[in-house]
């Protein structure tokens, strides 16, 4: 699960760089679409498949519970005004930049506290189990 959720950071990664760097409002309005549905995705499937276990372990364990962040309820908002504001507006590079901030912070977060942390606490089996069915429930995109 770890490695396919890695993959869908850095596939994410690539497509706000790419809206970074155009400036025709019609292409960064269709890569602010494609990079929406990507995180959606990737999002559901960690409260779907991620976070779950992970909560499941910290109960188990007595361990501390602050794995989790608050941040897909502000990318999710993020999302929600960019997909309401003019692609050329000022106001969707503010955006933009807002977005990149939280998904980066967020990513980091994960790689650097949660995948380390689950890695070492969920058996093998259980990750690459999780991993299937994170594919599955993308379409068997990563």
């Amino acid at each position: 699960m770890i490695g396919v959720l890695n993959r869908d950071h850095r596939r994410i990664a690539g497509l706000l760089q790419k809206l970074c760097a155009v400036r025709d409002a019609g292409e960064r309005r269709r890569l602010a679409e494609e990079m929406t549905g990507e995180l959606i995705r990737h999002a559901d499937a960690e409260d779907l498949f991620l976070y779950p276990v992970v909560r499941a372990i910290v109960l188990d364990r007595g361990a501390d519970g602050r794995l989790e962040t608050n941040a897909h309820e502000q990318i999710n908002r993020l999302l929600a005004e960019l997909a309401q504001i003019e692609a050329g507006s000022c106001r969707f590079d503010v955006l933009i930049t807002k977005l990149i901030c939280a998904v980066r912070n967020e990513v980091r977060h994960e790689e650097v506290e949660v995948f380390p942390w689950l890695a070492c606490c969920a058996g093998e089996q259980t990750l690459i189990a999780l991993g299937d069915q994170v594919r599955a429930f993308q379409g068997t995109r990563s």
